[in-house]
């Protein structure tokens, strides 16, 4: 048995048409300083974009030209707008609803960092559809995601809700800088190409597995069973 984490088609994040960035940021009322923070998902209760709310005034603190780009839509919109209401939030924080998959890069790539609290996430594909964008990613620690962001030029993680507006602040700060060669290492791990080689060596072992136990008595165990997961 093996888990092969899902690829993702990186070209698609890599290219967008020329000047977007700026009509988007236009449209958004972004200021040319202001600071993008953007959120990408369902809006449901277990994503926990409540967490970055409730975390942003503390952000504005610190660093008062940021603005959080909510893009998404789910049964909690109207909760988490009523919440933007009582902080007082509603004229930095834009909720934009449910976009068109074609416009998905161009989000990525007009914001400084993406962000997630999710804990519900064992492979969000968001956070690689980000990385492939070269956006830097602050995210709710799990294992995979410790994994994904390995470097600081990558992205960084908080382990409790109530660590979110201090680590993106202090990180904000670092101003990190890019790292070319780190980032196409790890893009290519998560590419699809890369996923595609894994698991034609894992049929590959696998054939070998059986042909070496075809003459066992033991044909419950002598099956190969190939499943695929998308998170």
């Amino acid at each position: 048995m093996e888990i092969i984490p899902t690829g993702v088609d990186l070209e698609k994040f890599k290219q967008i048409p020329p000047g977007s960035t700026q009509a988007l940021r236009k449209k958004l009322n972004l200021a040319e300083n202001d600071l993008m923070l953007l959120s990408l998902s369902r809006l449901s209760y277990e994503k926990n974009v409540q967490a970055l709310i409730n975390g942003f005034p503390a952000i504005l603190k610190e660093i008062p030209d940021m603005k959080f780009i909510v893009v998404g839509d789910g049964p909690y919109r109207e909760d988490l707008e009523e919440l933007s209401a009582r902080l007082n939030l509603e004229n930095v924080i834009t909720f934009v609803g449910e976009i068109s998959n074609d416009e998905v890069n161009q989000f990525y790539k007009s914001a400084d960092y993406y962000v997630n609290a999710s804990s519900s996430e064992s492979q969000g594909l968001t956070f690689i559809e980000a990385l492939a964008s070269g956006t830097k990613c602050v995210a709710k620690s799990n294992p995979y995601v410790e994994h994904l962001f390995d470097y600081p030029c990558l992205g960084t993680t908080f382990k409790e809700d109530e660590d979110f507006a201090e680590v993106l602040i202090r990180y904000a700060e670092s101003n990190v800088p890019e790292n070319e060669v780190v980032r196409s290492e790890k893009l290519y791990e998560v590419s699809s190409e890369n996923f595609g080689k894994k698991v034609l060596k894992f049929y590959e072992r696998a054939k070998e597995y059986r042909l070496e136990n075809e003459d066992r008595e033991e044909p419950a165990t002598n099956k190969l069973r190939v499943k695929f997961f998308r998170k």
